[in-house]
């Protein structure tokens, strides 16, 4: 199969490609320039791996949570492109791809990931690694404020992995690791989504287009914000 995978949650805007098996992928580490990037870097990959838009099968799409604006980008070029090569979407969580990224480069069997939602509160998730290699989420993802996570870190007995938080130290010295902006692990990346579908079959999920769904948790965006707690 020949499937496209999209992920622009984060500061990355992240494309990839699975020609049977054969991967190509692109990443831009840049805050507030999918609009510019997305679609050139997807027509590039496609003309690295010498490929029309025509005969991709499916789209993976990470649905996040993260970025609102950088989410809808995301999604709605997913869309046109799905309406236009008539195939579904297959969406995954980006904090999935982020866990597997992370518990793969440390050697870890349990996370709980938690990643800077702004507004002085935490996205959290807790995953384990199963016998067949493959992590699942334990809990639902959830919204914290900063003083939950700091409990939650400090009562938890597994490792802990925190993305952002640059502007509380007392939170960031708390994590077992922190995001690397050197390495880049801790950012969603689209050639992750596509070896969690590859593994997990989540091509079985596919949707149609216009039943995609984003994993946004906060329903709320506007909110006054609040001081990091010490």
């Amino acid at each position: 199969m020949k499937i496209l995978a999209i992920d622009t949650s984060s500061d990355n805007c992240s494309v990839a490609l699975d020609i049977n098996n054969n991967y190509f992928e692109s990443n831009v580490f840049e805050a507030k320039s999918h609009t510019q990037v997305l679609l050139p870097m997807i027509n590039d990959l496609l003309d690295e791996a010498n490929i029309l838009m025509s005969e991709v099968d499916a789209i993976v799409l990470g649905i996040g949570p993260g970025s609102f604006i950088g989410m809808r980008i995301g999604a709605s070029v997913a869309q046109g492109l799905a309406f236009a090569a008539n195939v579904k979407i297959i969406p995954i969580s980006s904090m999935e791809a982020v866990a597997s990224d992370v518990m793969d480069n440390y050697n870890l069997n349990n996370l709980m990931l938690c990643q800077d939602a702004r507004m002085s509160e935490s996205y959290v998730g807790s995953y384990q690694r199963k016998k067949n290699g493959t992590i699942k989420l334990i809990s639902s993802i959830k919204l914290v404020s900063l003083i939950e996570l700091k409990n939650l870190i400090i009562d938890s007995e597994i490792d802990s992995f925190g993305i952002g938080f640059v502007d509380c130290p007392d939170i960031m010295q708390k994590f077992s690791f922190n995001f690397s902006e050197t390495a880049h692990i801790g950012y969603p990346k689209a050639g992750i989504l596509l070896k969690l579908n590859q593994k997990n079959n989540y091509i079985q999920s596919a949707v149609q287009p216009e039943e995609l769904m984003l994993d946004y948790i906060r329903k709320e965006v506007a909110k006054k914000p609040k001081k990091c707690v010490t």
